[in-house]
């Protein structure tokens, strides 16, 4: 077995960093690529959420469950497009409080709603609103 001198690892550990440096900087251009494009794969995703959650709305009455609510079609729609629908719903919370932290959990994997708020919806849309802004979604 031979033993590699120390000018061949030192060596390859410069080229090796040379191209981790550029695989740094390409990730942070394709990144800020992503935030700065309001469409992804060819989806505005804001337009479709707002025409989902116009559908969502127009489907709730008072009698819906927050499962029934959870389970329609466009709300389904609304998680499937991702982590993009976060700051967006976070918007909708702030303008009107109503039944996105399903979609939210489901989406962050989070539930910052103290228990002892639960039901309250002005309470619960405040305590995601703050999660958000800590997570620089907001």
């Amino acid at each position: 077995m031979e033993t590699e001198s120390s000018e061949s690892i030192a060596s390859r550990l410069f080229e090796l960093e040379h191209r981790f440096a550029a695989l740094e900087r390409e990730v942070g251009d394709l990144k800020r690529h992503v935030a700065d494009e309001p469409a992804l794969n060819g989806i505005d995703i804001a337009r479709t959420f707002h025409d989902l959650a116009l559908e969502w709305r127009s489907a709730e009455s008072p009698a819906s469950s927050v499962k029934e609510l959870a389970m329609h079609p466009a709300y389904q729609k609304i998680i499937g497009l991702g982590p993009a629908a976060v700051p967006l719903i976070i918007a909708e919370l702030n303008r009107e409080p109503d039944h996105w932290f399903w979609a939210l959990e489901a989406i962050t994997g989070a539930d910052p709603v103290p228990v002892d708020v639960a039901g309250d919806l002005d309470a619960m849309a405040a305590a995601w609103i703050d999660w958000a802004r800590a997570h620089g979604l907001a």
